[in-house]
Order: C-alpha cells, then structure tokens, then sequence
C-alpha cells in the first residue's frame, strides 16, 4: 500500500502530540473518589499502587479511582484508542477534621498565640488534650518576653516562647506539684498546671518534656 507524503507527515505529526501529551493529574483525598468517562468501551486498566488508589470499572466507559491512603500513583487505561491514557494519582490525607481541631484549640487560648503546622489524626478526648495545651500556654506566659507558639508535627505538639527557660536541673522537678521556679518576669503560680499536664498526658498514653523554654507533648 503506498500513502501520499502529506497523509505521512500527517501521521508523525500526530504521533508526535500524542507523545508530548503528558499524564493527567488527578488529585483526590483519603475516602474520596473521582469518575473517570471515556468516549469508547473500556479493555483494560493497570493500577502501581493499589493500596493508595484502586481503579473499579462501575460501566463500560466508566471508571471509578478511589483514595485509599496518601501517596501517589500511576493508573494506565486501554480503550481501543492507539495509546493507552495515562494518569498520575495524588492522594492526599482529609484533613478538615485537623483543621477544625485547630480553630477550636486556637479559640480556647489567649490572643497571640499562634498554632501552626499539621499533625497526625489521633483519636482523643479534644477537651483534655485541650486543657494539657492551655496549663502549658498559661505556664508559657508567665515566662515569655513577647512570643509564645504553638506547633503540631505528626504526633507532637511543642509550645515554646522566647523566656529564658527551665535550667536543666528543674526540668523534671517542675512536674512535680506545687513545685515553681522563680526565672521569668510574673511570679509563679500555685505550681499545679504542669503536674495536671502530665497527668492528662499519661492518660493518653503520651509523654510531656520539658526541653528549656520548650515543651514537647508526644503521642
């Protein structure tokens, strides 16, 4: 069979955009799905990653991609055109119950403390997890120049301030109750918000440190 050379060009030409066309991007949350619709019958789909997405055909030109857990991954789709379509799969964890923890945690501390960063889902009891935040705040307080923060990152939660810290002698002293260390600007309190702190830490199963002007809360 002989083709003209303008109906040759033609088909390199368009090999050639079909390669330069990229994967999709599809992006989706943990528990969430997208649906995927194609102009001809399905033959075949490949996933590489089936425990972050899987790839379920729910009609003949119609497949569903659900996020299982947070990663990424390739998802490869034949149907009957003359290149397989191709797709990146992000998966990213739901964070919106993190998100309304946070509001609800920065609504219960003093203005200017600020919460920052992103930690694992943990099932808790907010209203303690709370209080051990507010005693170590308060505490803060008491000892800081001008600044005080809050920081989640996985399971921990740090508040620090810019004081001069516990010298290293005391810091497992101050857990004690009624135990105080005279170091900052305000005089201490009755000394019974971080020995409460640790308690409710140890309820949890978590840890409470004190690294200077630093407290590390670990879950």
């Amino acid at each position: 069979m002989k083709l003209r050379g303008g109906y040759i060009a033609l088909l390199l030409m368009a090999c050639v955009l079909a390669s330069a066309d990229g994967p999709r991007e599809i992006s989706i949350i943990t528990g969430r799905g997208e649906l995927l619709q194609f102009e001809r019958d399905i033959e075949r789909v490949a996933i590489s990653e089936p425990k972050i997405a899987d790839a379920i055909v729910v009609s003949p030109r119609e497949i569903m991609v659900n996020g299982k857990g947070a990663g990424k991954a390739s998802l490869i789709v034949w149907d009957g055109g003359s290149a397989p379509s191709r797709y990146n799969i992000n998966v990213a964890n739901d964070n919106s119950e993190n998100e309304t923890s946070r509001k609800e945690l920065q609504a219960g501390l003093p203005e200017g403390v600020q919460i920052s960063g992103s930690g694992d889902t943990i099932d808790l009891d907010p209203a303690r997890v709370q209080q051990i935040v507010v005693n170590l705040v308060d505490n803060a307080l008491k000892y800081a120049k001008s600044r005080v923060n809050v920081e989640t990152k996985g399971r921990e939660v740090r508040v620090s301030d810019d004081g001069p810290g516990v010298p290293p002698e005391h810091r497992e002293r101050i857990f004690e109750k009624f135990s105080k260390v005279e170091t900052g600007p305000k005089p201490p309190g009755a000394g019974l918000g971080l020995s409460i702190a640790r308690k409710l830490a140890q309820l949890h199963g978590a840890t409470l440190t004190c690294d200077g002007n630093t407290f590390v809360l670990r879950f």
